[in-house]
């Protein structure tokens, strides 16, 4: 990819921690770079505790929205914000809860099933990130890195 975008200035590396400690995500992640043969652009390491769907178990109104019923009632069984970084299983949570959400069975509900990529992907879109996510220590150094990636950036451009 690298080869292919010369003028790249910042590349974003996702991997999830899969652990409350994210210090393996981030070392595998700083090999790979370190690994490239040619010169790198400014990265950011994108490391949720966890998976990435855990930042999405955030917002029910979204999830009900995105599910087809927005006006639902059915108990999703959400972690509560300050429970979301050492929620087990986010991605399949999540799943669970869009499933429960869509108040759909049978054929509708297997039909429903096989849209759960595409549905994930419409959460990451509509991520709140002025809301409840700010209180997330892996979301806190997300912003912290690109804040100082960008720095960086603008440092070599005054420079160059």
């Amino acid at each position: 990819m690298l080869k292919l975008e010369p003028g790249l200035d910042l590349i974003c590396i996702h991997r999830d921690a899969d652990d409350d400690d994210d210090s393996l995500a981030r070392a595998v992640i700083d090999h790979g770079v370190e690994s490239l043969d040619l010169l790198a652009p400014v990265h950011v390491k994108v490391v949720p505790v966890h998976e990435l769907e855990a930042w999405l178990l955030l917002d029910e109104v979204e999830i009900r929205a995105v599910a087809g019923n927005p006006r639902g009632k059915q108990d999703l069984g959400l972690p509560s914000p300050s429970e979301i970084e050492s929620t087990k299983r986010p991605k399949e949570r999540l799943e669970e809860a869009l499933l429960v959400a869509s108040g759909l069975r049978g054929h509708r509900l297997v039909r429903f099933k096989r849209r759960l990529p595409q549905l994930r992907a419409v959460l990451l879109q509509r991520l709140d990130i002025d809301g409840p996510i700010q209180a997330l220590s892996a979301w806190q150094k997300l912003v912290t890195a690109i804040a100082a990636a960008c720095g960086s950036i603008a440092r070599d451009r005054e420079q160059a």
